[in-house]
């Protein structure tokens, strides 16, 4: 499910809706859909399609966890 959100910001980011994306990766809507909405897993071929087509980066599909506790650590 976060990864969908994750996708999701990068899509609005590049201003791509649903059917454009779709289309631009080669894929049918509603598999991007199903992406989307977390009811399937994205394969890295995607993702690397994806980083190949558009300025994105392959890491940006990752969400990043922080691990800090208010942004900062102590040592």
């Amino acid at each position: 499910m976060r990864f969908g959100r994750n996708f999701r910001g990068i899509l609005n980011d590049l201003k791509r809706d649903d059917k454009t994306a779709a289309k631009e990766l080669g894929i049918p809507v509603g598999l991007l859909c199903d992406y989307l909405e977390g009811k399937t897993s994205m394969p890295y071929s995607l993702i690397d399609r994806a980083s190949e087509i558009w300025p994105v980066s392959r890491r940006d599909f990752f969400p990043f966890e922080d691990d800090t506790n208010n942004g900062l650590v102590f040592m």
